[in-house]
């Protein structure tokens, strides 16, 4: 009897209740940590990899204030998605205002850079589909040309100016330029200019150590 007033008192049920919220608030606050320490895994191997393709960029894509253009058409895209965007509401209290307007303007410089990139190897591949377009009209119009050419070596005459064409437009000494203005290389460089790496500084080691990894 007293077993079972035991099971069936409020005393039993507060323990299982208090039992029931501690297991349910470490579940919670395990879980919230593990993806904040996720976040911060993302966030510092972007914050690294960002640092890479923009020093490429500055090193290869601009030789004293032009553009080298198949450096600048190769390179890397900065970033494909912004995951501090995706993340920094995780992080807004807990880095402090300074470290966090750190980070906040390296991805906005980062940003405009991609923009500025992106917005440049465009203008290039609109260069390079119009040099195919050309090129492929020359050849099509060469070749009707034999339809009506009453010459006996028609053919063999046509498939020689076929291949001097082509070698005409691969001969480097030829080759026109992607007209990309002044100005698209005054903001890449501007862009370029402004950023600053953050890895291995304050703000850096501060995400490292609120998300709980090794900076």
């Amino acid at each position: 009897m007293e077993q079972e007033s035991f099971l069936e008192s409020n005393l039993l049920q507060t323990i299982v209740m208090a039992v029931t919220v501690c297991v349910t608030a470490i579940i919670y606050w395990n879980k919230k940590r593990n993806e904040l320490r996720a976040a911060a895994t993302i966030l510092k191997l972007q914050i690294q990899d960002i640092e890479v393709n923009i020093e490429n960029l500055k090193a290869e894509a601009i030789v004293g204030n032009c553009l080298s253009e198949q450096p600048l058409y190769y390179s890397k895209v900065i970033f494909e998605e912004n995951n501090w965007l995706k993340y920094n509401y995780m992080f807004a209290d807990k880095l402090g205002a300074s470290n966090f307007e750190t980070i906040d303007k390296f991805f906005k410089i980062a940003q405009e850079i991609k923009t500025q990139q992106i917005f440049i190897k465009m203008k290039i591949q609109d260069s390079i589909n119009a040099k195919c377009s050309f090129y492929y009209l020359q050849q099509y119009n060469r070749l009707n040309q034999t339809v009506s050419d009453i010459r006996e070596n028609k053919e063999q005459l046509c498939m020689q100016d076929l291949q001097y064409t082509k070698a005409l437009y691969n001969n480097p000494a030829l080759s026109i330029g992607t007209y990309i203005h002044q100005e698209l290389c005054n903001g890449l460089e501007k862009g370029l200019n402004k950023y600053q790496r953050i890895s291995g500084n304050i703000a850096f080691q501060k995400l490292c150590k609120v998300g709980g990894i090794i900076s």
